[in-house]
Formats: C-alpha cells, sequence, structure tokens
C-alpha cells in the first residue's frame, strides 16, 4: 500500500515540474511564445488573401511593363529620327546644288570666269571644279571603288562645261542615296583617303561633310563674284532653298 502512495506522489511531483519547467521556457524562448499567441488571420487578411491568391507583387510587375513601353518608345524615337536624318540629309544635298546651279547662272563671260583672283583656288573656275572633284571623290567611295585623285581644273574651259558636270553628280549623288536607302545613314564606310591612309566614316557624318565642305567655297566664289563686279547672287540661306522649293512644289 506504501509502495502504491508513493508512486502516485511521484506522478504528481513529476506532472507539476514539467508544468514549470513549460512556464519558464516560454518566457525566454520567443518562438515558443510565438506558438502559443499566434492568432488566426483576420478579415482584411482573409479579403487580401481572397483578391491576391498567389500573393503576387504587382508593383513589381508594373515596373517591368513601365520598362518595356519605355525601350520600345525610345526604339521608335530612334527609328524614326534615322528617317529624318536621312531626308535632312537628302535635302541638304539637294540645296548643295541649287546653289551651285545659281552661282553657275550668274557668271557667263569665260574671261572672267577662269580670271586669276588670288584665291586658295585662283579663280571661280578652280574653285568650282574644286568642289566638283571633291563630290566626285565621295561618290566614288559610297560605290565602293578608289578615286584616282583630283581632277584638274582644265577640264573645265567655261560656266557650260561647269554646268554640265554638276548635273551628272547631281544625278549620281541622287542614285547613290537611293541605293543605300535611309536605313544605311549610320553605316559606316571603309575606305583609303588620297595619301593611302585607312579611314572608316558614318555615311551621315560624310554627307554632312560633303554638304559643308560646298558651302564653304561657295562663299569664296561669291567674293569672287563681287569683286568682278557680276550680278549679285540671291540669298545663298538654306532657308531661301527651302522657300523657293515649296513655291514651285
Amino acid at each position: 500500500m506504501k509502495r502504491r502512495v508513493l508512486l502516485v506522489l511521484l506522478v504528481l511531483l513529476s506532472t507539476t515540474a514539467g508544468a514549470a519547467l513549460q512556464a519558464d521556457r516560454s518566457s525566454y524562448d520567443p518562438m515558443a511564445h510565438e506558438r502559443q499567441t499566434k492568432q488566426q488571420p483576420g478579415i482584411i487578411e482573409s479579403a487580401l488573401a481572397g483578391i491576391n491568391p498567389q500573393n503576387r507583387d504587382y508593383g513589381v510587375q508594373v515596373g517591368d511593363w513601365r520598362k518595356e513601353v519605355l525601350e520600345d518608345t525610345l526604339h521608335q524615337i530612334y527609328f524614326w529620327s534615322l528617317i529624318l536624318l536621312a531626308m535632312g540629309l537628302g535635302i541638304s544635298v539637294t540645296g548643295n546644288g541649287w546653289l551651285l546651279r545659281d552661282r553657275e547662272r550668274r557668271l557667263t563671260i569665260s574671261a572672267e570666269f577662269i580670271r586669276p583672283m588670288g584665291n586658295s583656288f585662283n579663280s571661280v573656275r578652280d574653285t568650282m571644279a574644286h568642289i566638283c572633284a571633291a563630290e566626285r571623290i565621295w561618290i566614288t567611295r559610297l560605290k565602293g571603288e578608289k578615286p584616282q585623285g583630283l581632277q584638274k581644273p582644265d577640264r573645265l574651259p567655261d560656266v557650260d562645261a561647269a554646268r554640265r558636270e554638276w548635273a551628272e553628280l547631281e544625278g549620281e549623288m541622287r542614285e547613290q542615296l537611293a541605293r543605300l536607302g535611309p536605313e544605311a545613314v549610320e553605316r559606316t564606310i571603309e575606305y583609303q583617303d588620297l595619301r593611302g591612309n585607312d579611314q572608316s566614316d558614318v555615311l551621315w557624318q560624310m554627307l554632312q561633310h560633303v554638304v559643308n565642305h560646298g558651302t564653304y567655297h561657295r562663299g569664296q566664289i561669291t567674293t569672287m563674284l563681287r569683286q568682278l563686279d557680276a550680278a549679285p547672287p540671291k540669298s545663298m540661306d538654306l532657308i531661301a532653298f527651302y522657300r523657293e522649293r515649296n513655291r514651285t512644289a
């Protein structure tokens, strides 16, 4: 009998000690406390879980969508800027031809055409011959061929010869630009310069150089025409070309 009573007392003591240890553990064990105090989700949490059951981050998705739209927009802007650049270069080349043809109409006397004027190119004829020769070199490079060098100015004995050569060059330049197409404005053209050095230039930069080169020497021709008391040329501003072009369109 005594043994049974002693056994019962031991069981009671063990149960009491276990409960006390569990209470002490929860006082310093945060995880134990969290497991005991964890609550069921509330109404708001349940509603949100129903709306977004997969717990997707829609903020990230919207950000990715905006990035795709921005990249596509920039691509479109870049594409159309190339088209506009090609159109602008084509108009500039056309204007270059219009301005030089107008210079030729202003000077018809062969003696004045070849008179030495002490310029960087000695006469009006020599300056026009240089513009045409340079144009020929660049057209040859656009064809993928190697130019033979600058042509001599005496190939143009009079204004009519200069007019014919320029009309031919203008047609060839238009033909090459049409062949290359607007998408080629950023193409790199490799060639050798007149000294035999390897060069590589972007097409739109080459065309801008051609137009700028012609503008520079047309200014010299204007000065020489005034010194020769030739009929004063009309305005050589690019806007004048646009206005005349719009009137005759």
